[in-house]
């Protein structure tokens, strides 16, 4: 079973794109929680974060895009994809991400109404199976995350 659900805030505004066949996608890095203890006796645990890329297509991208910006928290759901392609250098890269299939804010923005749209985000067509456009349609980000000290909370 490939599943993957998790919580976190969005470490920069999403920005939807289009495939040269008109589908909308967008790709946001979500920064998630991890607690660790370095010294159980003498330390108390200390909070990291993982920053994990999320893909989402169709109308999930037009709401991410349109409802959603840096710092806001949302919950995912979605698969483990790995991608292969080769960088510009000609070097063969491996790519992670998550595969929305749905989402949840679970907070809320308070320069506007949110009554005026749900709070989940099923991805259409639950029942039947997925398939991406072609990995050219969209390439894979290479900016590496968000450092830690520039996320803003």
């Amino acid at each position: 079973m490939n599943k993957v659900i998790l919580v976190g805030r969005l470490t920069r505004d999403p920005d939807v794109s289009y495939t040269q066949s008109g589908i909308p996608h967008v790709k946001f890095t979500l920064a998630v929680d991890r607690f660790r203890s370095k010294n159980a006796q003498n330390n108390p645990e200390q909070q990291t974060a993982d920053f994990i890329p999320v893909t989402a297509w169709r109308e999930q991208a037009q709401l991410i895009g349109n409802h959603l910006q840096k710092g806001r928290r949302i919950l995912v759901e979605g698969k483990l994809q790995v991608s292969n392609y080769t960088g510009q250098d000609g070097t063969k890269r491996t790519y992670t991400d998550v595969l929305l299939d749905r989402f949840e804010f679970l907070d809320s923005k308070r320069d506007s109404d949110q009554s005026q749209i749900p709070s989940s985000y099923p991805a259409q067509n639950q029942n039947q199976n997925y398939i991406a456009p072609p990995a050219d349609d969209y390439p894979p980000d290479d900016d590496g995350g968000v450092p830690p000290e520039q996320i803003p909370f």
